[in-house]
């Protein structure tokens, strides 16, 4: 997804657990057909 390449397995899991952290965080993921190409977060930091 960065620099148009693929998350890294280890950045997916980071991820995943530093937004439960912020229970009041919104995720958005775009999509370009099967392929995530974004990610914004609203309401807390990571």
């Amino acid at each position: 997804m960065g620099q148009n390449e693929p998350f890294e397995e280890g950045t997916k899991k980071d991820v995943s657990q530093e937004l439960r952290k912020h229970p009041t965080t919104s995720v958005f993921l775009a999509f370009k057909g099967e392929q995530p190409v974004g990610l914004v977060s609203l309401g807390g930091c990571i």
